[in-house]
């Protein structure tokens, strides 16, 4: 099953909720894989809390809200006013761009992507890249074979903290089986 988005989505999710030092800032970010239509999202960060907004088909929208200080993951439906409720699980391979991790990567070169100067790296004996700003702390594009994420429109501006929280009239649902996110939510692709 490829389901790329699902997978940078957690890349992204690991990486940020593990970033305690991030500025915080708002983006605009595009998922690309190949042979399938870009994915279109917003992203805000307030220190390690994060909150993705992805549209999807029939312009459905879902919004996932990371919590690693409250140890939880929502995944809010807003058109249903529905959420779900998962707790949080650092992804140990992904982690605050460290001395370690660095000496796992290899360091390629610089590029200003996005607007911002970037250090791209490559991961050692992967095909995997991340162009790292230390303006925001956070990868502002990761590329490897299945698919590209890119962050555009970045803005360091002060986010609201109630962006990170559920809003009032949601109502929790349990997560659909043990696969993981159900097909068919805005921004993974039908029939997978």
């Amino acid at each position: 099953m490829k389901i790329m988005i699902v997978i940078l989505t957690s890349i992204l999710l690991a990486f940020g909720a593990a970033t305690s030092s991030a500025a915080d800032f708002t983006a605009d970010m595009t998922i690309s894989t190949p042979g399938e239509k870009d994915t279109q999202g917003k992203v805000y960060m307030q220190g390690n809390k994060m909150r993705m907004e992805m549209a999807g088909e029939d312009d459905e929208k879902a919004i996932t809200i990371t919590r690693p200080d409250r140890k939880v993951v929502w995944i809010l439906m807003p058109e249903e006013k529905i959420y779900m409720e998962q707790s949080y699980q650092a992804d140990a391979k992904m982690q605050e761009w460290t001395p370690q991790q660095e000496s796992q990567s290899k360091l390629i070169g610089t590029e200003k992507v996005s607007g911002l100067d970037c250090k791209k790296y490559q991961v050692k004996g992967k095909q995997a890249f991340y162009w790292i700003s230390e303006q925001i702390n956070f990868p502002v594009k990761a590329q490897d074979p299945e698919g590209t994420m890119l962050l555009k429109n970045i803005r360091l501006e002060k986010v609201s903290g109630d962006l990170f929280e559920v809003p009032p009239g949601f109502e929790k649902v349990s997560m659909p089986g043990m696969g993981g996110m159900p097909p068919g939510l805005p921004g993974v692709p039908k029939g997978r």
